[in-house]
């Protein structure tokens, strides 16, 4: 993941790396760049890739196009080309779970909602402060656990030979020949994930033991994002969001020294070592 307008502009994210996905069942595999936008031209959001023989290694489909806009695929055998995918009229399937008062201390949406609340309202301290001292609980767990080995919950080491050459894979058998209604008991019955699911009696007995958890702070309703992911692209001008008391203090009576001239002042943020970093937000 790469940042741009860090010194001047708004900053926004850019996805940059490499996707691979093979399938063992057809023999195909897909190489998927997600490409990022050059200094002097390019656009944002692109995508480039092939659909190749995994065995042969021959290329057969060619993938371009933007993964938030129009996608398409070519057929190196006849050279046709056709939208694959188009994402700006696509129906989106936002993410469901389970309210946080029914999920366990050490799913990751409760574990950090504190600082996701924060960062949702612009305050970096807070923010900064719940971070670390989750990050500072789990590094005091790893000491007190010494030697013992970690095992997670959910998952097991993946046996050796694995195929697709996993790491770790689910500790629960699923049956793929059985009917439908079986899977989805069998699927259930790894950990809750519907509203409402009470976990089974040898759920109970794996539960985590919770890192204690802070009040959060207060939700902020305004805007103020403070990196552009595109989620207001085409809406209307945002309306800033005022500085909240707490994060008032951070950089109080400081004078610039990265960007002199400005308005803004300096944040301060102090890292889980014990070390001071300053920085400028970016103007908008």
């Amino acid at each position: 993941m790469y940042a741009r307008g860090i010194l001047f502009g708004k900053m926004k994210y850019e996805l940059g790396d490499n996707a691979v996905v093979r399938c063992p069942e057809t023999g195909l595999e897909v190489n998927i760049e997600f490409k990022v936008k050059g200094w002097v031209g390019g656009t944002y959001n692109a995508i480039g890739g092939f659909i190749k023989e995994t065995k042969s290694g021959k290329n057969l489909f060619e993938l371009s196009g933007l993964w938030s806009g129009e996608m398409t695929i070519k057929d190196l055998t006849t050279g046709k080309k056709e939208v694959l995918f188009d994402a700006t009229r696509a129906k989106p399937s936002f993410p469901q779970s389970r309210p946080l008062a029914e999920q366990s201390p050490r799913e990751s949406q409760k574990l950090w909602n504190t600082t996701t609340v924060a960062i949702k309202k612009a305050d970096q301290k807070v923010a900064t402060d719940e971070k670390s001292r989750i990050e500072d609980e789990q590094r005091k767990e790893a000491a007190d656990r010494g030697e013992t080995i970690w095992q997670p919950k959910l998952f097991r080491k993946a046996p050796a030979g694995d195929e697709e050459q996993l790491d770790w894979i689910i500790d629960a058998e699923v049956d793929a020949k059985a009917p439908a209604d079986t899977q989805v008991k069998q699927i259930l019955n790894i950990a809750p994930i519907l509203p409402g699911q009470k976990p089974t009696q040898e759920q109970q007995k794996t539960q985590s033991q919770p890192v204690q958890q802070s009040q959060p702070p207060p939700a902020n309703n305004g805007g103020g994002d403070l990196i552009d992911f595109g989620q207001h692209d085409g809406a209307g001008a945002a309306v800033p969001s005022q500085p909240t008391q707490s994060a008032q203090p951070v950089g109080q009576s400081l004078q610039s020294p990265l960007v002199p001239g400005r308005g803004g002042e300096p944040v301060r943020r102090m890292d889980s070592l014990g070390n001071e970093e300053m920085f400028m937000d970016a103007d908008p």
